[in-house]
């Protein structure tokens, strides 16, 4: 029996598996921009002062999540060809993360397996369901754009699954969201 129980518990596992993998693929976006604004002749930028707790995530550092982002921005934003300067930046640039845990159960339907006897005990068919715990992290990465009399100009947000206790897809979800940013044609930026 313990050898029943053994292939029982490998072949719920594999089929877990896959379902498994599927947590990490899909993302949502959302952009909105501003259409009365010139992106064209955007340059320079510097963060939007004043603004405190761009990162909630009870289940890691704040503050080490919160250096990760920006560093990536930065990164992503001098690699565009935009220059960091306090001096009347063309723009001015925030971002808040939020980080939850979730569990759920669900049942998960076991494909009917015939089971073959090693000994003289007939063969018999395995099938049902199993109850299976799952954990993630929910993430959600905005970044808003401001062009320095308050109005939103360009706000993007990027909404993620993982598993959890995994590390946060950071630095492909700044990719994605700067991917949009900004919206102007890419002949104009060759004049610029």
């Amino acid at each position: 029996m313990p050898g029943l129980v053994r292939r029982i518990s490998m072949l719920l596992g594999f089929l877990a598996f896959p379902a498994w993998l599927t947590v990490g693929c899909a993302y949502s976006v959302i952009v909105d921009v501003d259409d009365r604004e010139d992106f064209s002749h955007y340059q320079t930028w510097d963060w939007m002062p004043q603004i405190r707790h761009k990162v909630v995530a009870p289940h890691g550092s704040a503050p080490e999540l919160d250096a990760r982002v920006a560093g990536l921005i930065e990164a992503s934003l001098r690699s565009q060809g935009f220059e960091r300067t306090s001096d009347r930046p063309d723009f001015y640039l925030t971002y808040h993360l939020t980080v939850q845990r979730r569990t759920e159960v669900v049942q998960q339907a076991v494909a009917p397996y015939l089971l073959s006897s090693l000994d003289s005990s007939p063969s018999y068919w395995i099938e049902g369901s199993v109850s299976v715990t799952r954990h993630y992290d929910d993430f959600r990465l905005a970044i808003g754009i401001s062009e320095g009399r308050g109005r939103m100009t360009w706000r993007a947000a990027l909404v993620r699954r993982v598993v959890a206790e995994t590390e946060l897809p950071l630095d492909d979800a700044v990719g994605i969201l700067f991917d949009r940013f900004p919206p102007y044609d890419s002949a104009e930026a060759t004049q610029r």
